[in-house]
């Protein structure tokens, strides 16, 4: 997948003040806004719709509130309710659209800067009692409304079959499958107290920004890891070694480095991600004891 570049983020940071959009003239069945800023009560209401769904599915997936350039969100019909505005009704739906790198819209519209860009992530959510109900085609229709030549780029949880059947009633091509990977890491040694040192000078803190370690190979840096503070455990990530130095055992002993950091810092357990794709690095890291924790699909529309 493909993340915002920082110019496209200051641009949509200046839009988001001012652009608000309600659609409820293009889906009467439903109050539908489309934004790039959302309201206290909307990120509230998107808190408690994804709640909802955690509460119906073991999903682990969450809405981009930071991430996105764009929200749709929709609700019941407050003419059927009673409700004096949108936001006094249910939250049937939402979804958010990342934009790709090297986004350049300036003061244009969503559609006019979508003009031309490859691929757009989308992540949307429908509340359980609500599927089946056209509630997220609505919401898809919206974007491509907005986004008619880009490419829609979905991430699903497994454990969610109903946004799995209809990705594949939309026909949308599964391109990837993304492995989220966890270890429990044994604690060191009681003897070693917090000031002490760690086998092989390791540290025991780890700032809450991450760290990045280098890989050497007879005094040369080949590549780099990194890890980061997630939830209570540590994350691993931006593991990268260059092509002609691969295949001589750096990768394996980079890792137990890694564990090594990790555990040295007394996190319970070590996550990261790896796409399927990458046989030898799952391998690796199921050699060295991780197990597949959750997994990810991508489809392309």
């Amino acid at each position: 997948t493909q993340s915002r570049s920082s110019a496209a983020s200051d641009v949509y940071k200046r839009q988001r003040i001012c652009y608000t959009v309600n659609m409820n003239d293009m889906k009467p069945d439903f109050q539908t806004i489309k934004t790039t800023h959302l309201t206290a009560s909307q990120a509230a209401q998107i808190e408690a719709l994804a709640a909802s769904c955690r509460e119906a599915e073991p999903l682990r997936i969450t809405f981009p509130f930071e991430e996105a350039d764009l929200f749709y969100l929709l609700w019941e019909n407050v003419s059927s309710t009673g409700a004096h505005g949108p936001e006094q009704a249910r939250l049937l739906a939402a979804a958010a659209v990342c934009l790709p790198d090297g986004l350049n819209a300036g003061d244009q519209t969503p559609k006019e800067a979508a003009a031309g860009s490859q691929t757009a992530e989308v992540s949307a959510f429908t509340a359980p009692a609500a599927r089946r109900q056209g509630c997220f085609s609505a919401l898809l229709d919206m974007i491509l409304e907005d986004f008619p030549d880009a490419d829609l780029l979905f991430t699903v949880d497994n454990c969610c079959p109903a946004a799995l059947k209809a990705l594949e009633a939309l026909e949308a091509e599964h391109i990837d499958d993304e492995y989220m990977m966890e270890i429990a890491l044994e604690p060191m040694c009681p003897s070693f107290s917090s000031a002490a040192e760690p086998p092989n000078g390791l540290s025991h803190t780890l700032p809450a920004d991450g760290e990045r370690y280098a890989i050497e190979d007879g005094g040369r840096q080949v590549g780099e890891f990194f890890l980061s503070p997630l939830n209570g455990s540590v994350y691993f990530y931006g593991f990268y070694i260059q092509p002609k130095f691969r295949g001589r055992g750096l990768g394996k002993s980079a890792f137990r480095r890694a564990l090594e950091i990790a555990r040295s810092c007394g996190f319970p357990s070590l996550l990261l991600q790896v796409s399927g794709d990458n046989t030898a690095a799952v391998a690796l890291y199921k050699n060295a004891g991780l197990r597949i924790r959750e997994t990810l699909s991508c489809y392309l529309y």
